[in-house]
């Protein structure tokens, strides 16, 4: 899992754990997978992936 380190992130979006938080809940809920997986059934160029 990909992961936010502290201060990496622009001031204007939420704190560090918030952003955490988001990230954690879209991939348990697949929102990353449904997003490349549009691409990919284009064959485009995670298809090869």
């Amino acid at each position: 899992m990909a992961r936010i380190q502290r201060g990496v992130a622009p001031a204007a979006y939420d704190p560090h754990t918030t952003l955490y938080n988001r990230f954690f809940r879209w991939s348990r809920l697949g929102v990353f997978d449904r997003i490349l997986a549009a691409p990919a059934a284009e064959g485009g160029w995670l298809s090869d992936c």
